[in-house]
Parts: structure tokens; C-alpha cells; sequence
């Protein structure tokens, strides 16, 4: 569909969101780190897909930083830090252990 895995093109406009989330965690999932920062990695994907993709996270990835939005996202983490504004916050331990 897009002249094979050497070509050139401008991605944004190729695919669509959710799938240049999948691209972004394919390059994770072959990079293999030990820790990753992600910052609203999910928002253009299915709850069903979310769920595989944290789940595989959580299995071959040790420390994972999110950022986000939607509170289902809590389930698949062991802490949450809440910015409540005017340099206030608050840190939770999730007591389910991020298991889902």
C-alpha cells in the first residue's frame, strides 16, 4: 500500500492515529528498553488494543511512565502522581498493583 518499508512519505498524513500509536510501540517492543516515558500513547485506540499493548508493557518493560487522560489507564500502572495546580500533587499507590 505505501511502496514497501524503504519508502519516504509524510506518515502523519498516511496513517491514520491509532495506527502511528501501533508503529510508535512496535519500535518499542523491538528497541527492548527497560523504561519508557509515554505521553498520551493510546488515545487513538480501542480499549481492546490499549489493554493488549499495556499488558505486553507490563511483561517486557520494567519501569513505565504514562501520561493521560482517561482513569481505565490507572489499571495498568502501580502509582499515580495527580497534578491538582498552584504546584500541588499527589501520589497513590493503586491498591489492585496495576493488575488488571
Amino acid at each position: 500500500r505505501i511502496g514497501g518499508l524503504d519508502a519516504l512519505l509524510d506518515w502523519p498524513s498516511v496513517l491514520a492515529a491509532g495506527e502511528q500509536q501501533r508503529v510508535a510501540f512496535a519500535r518499542l517492543f523491538l528497541a527492548r528498553p527497560s523504561y519508557v516515558f509515554l505521553d498520551e500513547a493510546t488515545t487513538a485506540l480501542e480499549p481492546n488494543n490499549e489493554r493488549k499493548l499495556y499488558e505486553q508493557l507490563r511483561a517486557s518493560v520494567k519501569i513505565v511512565v504514562s501520561v493521560g487522560h482517561r482513569a481505565m489507564l490507572s489499571k495498568y500502572h502501580t502509582h499515580v502522581l495527580e497534578l491538582l495546580g498552584e504546584g500541588k500533587w499527589r501520589l497513590d499507590k493503586i491498591e489492585s498493583g496495576g493488575q488488571s
